[in-house]
């Protein structure tokens, strides 16, 4: 049911985007074929004008959409370091290390994801290999510590990333061949006590973007040029002429050096048009990282806001000259072609819009609820303990937090095995989910423990109904792989405000409730504020 009614919205989506991108490209359409029949060539030209601009700006807007989604990515991983510890736990590493072959086979976007230490070596690299991932060899790890883009990572605090300028990729020192345009992106990796163990770095395979600008140009009557900040073409001219910021024998290939004055006006202004030597040009600005520095968990170590591209399009006067001349018999036909074709960017405009929020809600979804169970994560608990402090406040009311711990399932990993004991936590928070509302929310706060928060809980009495509402439901066993498993609940209960009115005070007197059973003979409850009634 889920699965019809995600399509169904996915689809709504799609549609409305679709539409609306279609509706305005084709009013501009018919505002550019009116001036055309009417102004014939000073038309023709207004067209080109406009068209050209409207081509940058969509794929101006294209690439930054996509570029947003690298942040996502990166703070998922991030996520997936904090989990398994791979600085401190060589199983953890091992683990950490096949999720990094997974990452990259599920987009060809990226190149290389690597896992180095505080002193720039790498300790691990995954490969993306043409979509064969595989890990680099440790006797093939190399040293990056002299590399522009570690030097800047590791220097960063907690939370900030770091993305570098689109470059070349470099190799043993070399400009690896063939080209490889990369951005990559980076974060350094602190433990629990704030020390820095190693920095995260994920490499971006630009050249999916260059394709994309490539494909366009098929069809387009002059031609494209991506360039960077410093003048330097990274797309659009000859491959001898591009990328000269990376070459000293290049180092001169630059539009400022072939043509200041035109590159003079393209560098004063976000976005324009104008017209010299025989050909028309049109220009639009690049901020390929101000949506990602949006991102409310993301903090930009470099200029992520201010850096931008400049996407440039020339398209010869003598097309236009000759295009006017047959205007009044084909403008019909040229209506008809060009709607096609704003049709189909519409249409991979619009799946792109989706496939990105879609992309957006799974790594929310990912980054908020546990990986083996589904239930809330540990952040999302503590983000919903102050959602439910906040309203108790506001309405003076009262909500009750539980703390869970399973009592021996320490056994059951022992004799059924690690598979069986995650098998039997997943029913564990199946039974869970049943015993409490919607409107409550079931945490796994790690290994074997649990917190519920129970909203709008005015009496203990409610909390205590609920506690023993689980332990009773412990009581039937558990069939998992084939085995029979017994394990009993034992649980602690802080009433918000009569125990603590600050979040992390309550989860601690839960806790401390908890083991106050445990130690009384477990599968059974204990209330905060009893416990201290007996001192």
């Amino acid at each position: 049911m889920s699965s019809k009614i995600h399509d169904s919205t996915w689809s709504r989506g799609f549609f409305h985007r679709f539409l609306s991108y279609v509706m305005g490209f084709l009013l501009i359409l018919s505002l550019i074929s009116g001036l055309f029949y009417v102004q014939k060539m000073d038309g023709e030209k207004e067209r080109i004008a406009i068209a050209q601009k409207n081509h940058l700006v969509i794929h101006a807007n294209s690439i930054s959409y996509n570029l947003k989604q690298l942040g996502y990515a990166l703070l998922f991983l991030a996520d997936q370091v904090r989990l398994h510890r791979p600085f401190d736990d060589p199983e953890g590493r091992k683990i950490f290390a096949d999720d990094m072959i997974s990452f990259l086979k599920t987009t060809e976007l990226f190149d290389q994801l690597r896992l180095l230490d505080a002193h720039g070596m790498e300790l691990e690299r995954a490969n993306y290999n043409g979509g064969h991932p595989f890990l680099t060899p440790e006797n093939e790890l190399q040293n990056k510590s002299d590399r522009y883009y570690v030097q800047r990572v590791l220097k960063l605090d907690a939370n900030e990333v770091y993305i570098s300028p689109l470059d070349l990729n470099i190799e043993n020192g070399k400009v690896e061949l063939p080209y490889k345009p990369t951005i990559r992106f980076g974060m350094a990796i602190f433990n629990a006590r704030g020390e820095k163990r190693g920095i995260l770095m994920l490499n971006f395979l630009a050249e999916h973007m260059l394709a994309q600008l490539k494909r366009s140009n098929d069809g387009f009557p002059g031609r494209i040029m991506l360039l960077n900040r410093a003048g330097y073409w990274m797309y659009g001219v000859e491959p001898a002429r591009q990328w000269g910021f990376m070459f000293e024998d290049r180092r001169n290939e630059t539009m400022a050096q072939s043509s200041y004055a035109n590159w003079l006006r393209i560098i004063e202004s976000d976005s324009g048009d104008f017209e010299d030597h025989g050909k028309l040009y049109a220009f639009a600005t690049i901020y390929p990282f101000r949506e990602m520095a949006e991102i409310p968990m993301i903090q930009l170590a470099s200029s992520g806001s201010s850096y931008f591209w400049k996407l440039v399009s020339d398209v010869p006067l003598s097309v236009i000259a000759n295009r006017s001349q047959s205007v009044r018999n084909m403008i019909f036909i040229w209506s008809g072609s060009i709607a096609f074709l704003l049709i189909v960017i519409a249409w991979m405009l619009a799946r792109s819009d989706v496939r990105r929020m879609d992309s957006e809600r799974r790594l929310r979804y990912i980054a908020q609820h546990d990986a083996l169970t589904g239930l809330a994560s540990r952040s999302l608990f503590a983000d919903r303990i102050e959602q439910a402090i906040a309203m108790a406040r506001r309405h003076r009311s009262s909500f009750a937090v539980l703390y869970l711990d399973l009592d021996e399932f320490k056994p059951v990993n022992d004799s059924f095995g690690h598979d069986t004991g995650d098998a039997l936590l997943k029913k564990v928070a199946d039974r869970l989910r049943l015993c409490v509302r919607e409107v409550d929310t079931v945490a796994r706060m790690g290994g074997d423990e649990f917190a519920i928060i129970l909203v709008e809980t005015e009496m203990d009495t409610d909390a205590v109904l609920v506690a023993n509402k689980i332990i009773q439901t412990f009581e039937s066993p558990f069939r998992v792989n084939g085995n029979t498993c017994h394990v009993s609940v034992s649980i602690g209960i802080a009433m918000y405000p009569t125990d603590a009115d600050q979040a992390e005070d309550l989860v601690l007197r839960a806790d401390k409730a908890m083991y106050r059973a445990k130690l009384e003979g477990k599968n059974n409850y204990r209330l905060a504020h009893a416990i201290d009634k007996e001192f």
